[in-house]
């Protein structure tokens, strides 16, 4: 696992780029495993938000079941994950309870991140009755790494007044904790709505059950960073507004059309986004891939099932796999690069760097030639190929 000097070094690349030519960002990231297990907790989902990069539903087939989670959980302690994020879907629903019960239970082991859309607190009650669950279960917020996130917005059919109810219940169930290192705030605006009013409204709920000595903000590209320092605690509670992008059914909104319009894209394009800190993504079936949340999962990235082998199998399977290899080095861009060459005549389009990944590992096939070609040239090789002809330190965040 990374130590903490080379997590920092890694986290520089973000703000200082000439660091990704490097023979010290190369030998780190080769020398990086994987730290962190996703769980999907869909595709079936109780809400079907209109901005849901999943396209999660009602409508959609698919829960996690208690013998995939359990096993991919027991082995994620095996190989030495440090944490589990639990997304792709809403854990606190009655369809999940036994679900979040084993993920709980392992939570001492493996610190977890939750995020949820905050339906489960339509009532103090429903509210409180949640949150007993979750700590008589072994979810424990004294525990550095367990933390819930509330995803919400105009999009989201979210009463105001479950801000309050989510925070009042933590404060009554969890008592004098340090809530600022386990609760925060994610609002999800597109241009034109009254997510300023919903903004408020967290702030205003947030304020007035834990009370609030200051605030503090701050804004970096699309997002806009809220601190608040809460009576009697240490650490400030973080509420970010997030830009909605056209990803999943957001990508139907002509709003979000003309923001992002639909454009053919070269390689210099792309941003550079290399993967830094690996997490294996399970799926609802026990599907393993890597990557944050489903957003990221194609049939060119399933390397096998938590069912029919072992996580550590499927672990080796990923990180000995070049194009794996290359996507941590470089990113999207790199692998982009290594199309355009094989395929000279390959033009990919979509109005984000997600909808170029997408085209790419959605094709099984393309992604094989890929791999070939990483097998017979290299992937340090080649990277460092693909470094030295282009500008990193020219910031783009398509």
């Amino acid at each position: 696992m990374l130590s903490e000097d080379d997590k920092d070094f890694l986290l520089r690349a973000g703000e200082e780029p000439e660091i990704l030519g490097t023979d010290k960002y190369i030998d780190i990231q080769l020398g990086n495993g994987f730290s962190r297990l996703t769980l999907q907790m869909g595709p079936n989902c109780n809400r079907s938000c209109f901005h849901c990069y999943g396209k999660f539903g009602p409508d959609r087939i698919g829960l996690p079941s208690v013998s995939v989670v359990g096993k991919a959980l027991e082995e994620a302690v095996e190989i030495g994950l440090e944490e589990v994020s639990v997304t792709d879907g809403e854990p606190f629903r009655e369809e999940n309870r036994r679900v979040v019960e084993k993920i709980t239970g392992y939570s001492s082991r493996l610190p977890t991140f939750f995020i949820t859309n905050g339906s489960f607190a339509g009532t103090l009650e429903s509210s409180l009755d949640w949150f007993y669950f979750l700590k008589d279960s072994g979810f424990g917020l004294e525990n550095e790494g367990n933390s819930i996130e509330v995803s919400c917005g105009t999009m989201y059919p979210t009463d105001s007044r479950d801000f309050w109810r989510i925070s009042e219940g933590l404060r009554q169930v969890y008592g004098d904790i340090d809530f600022g290192n386990h609760l925060s705030y994610r609002l999800i605006a597109f241009d034109g709505d009254n997510s300023k009013q919903v903004f408020e409204n967290v702030v205003g709920a947030v304020g007035y059950v834990f009370g609030m000595e200051d605030i503090s903000a701050s804004e970096k590209k699309d997002c806009l960073e809220i601190l608040m320092t809460l009576k009697n605690r240490v650490t400030p509670m973080k509420i970010r507004r997030v830009y909605c992008r056209p990803v999943g059914r957001a990508s139907q909104m002509t709003s979000l059309q003309k923001k992002f319009p639909l454009r053919k894209v070269e390689s210099s394009d792309l941003g550079f986004f290399p993967d830094f800190f690996g997490s294996l993504w399970i799926g609802h079936d026990g599907r393993v891939s890597f990557g944050s949340s489903g957003r990221c999962i194609y049939d060119g990235k399933i390397y096998g099932n938590v069912q029919d082998d072992s996580l550590e199998k499927i672990k080796q399977r990923i990180s000995s796999d070049p194009v794996y290899i290359g996507f941590k080095l470089g990113g999207v861009r790199f692998i982009h690069f290594l199309v355009e060459n094989i395929h000279p005549e390959f033009v990919g389009e979509g109005r984000t760097r997600c909808d170029v990944c997408a085209s790419i590992f959605s094709d099984s096939g393309l992604v094989g030639e890929v791999r070939k070609k990483l097998d017979s040239c290299g992937v340090v090789e080649s990277y460092k190929g693909f470094i030295e002809q282009f500008d990193i330190g020219e910031k783009k965040y398509f």
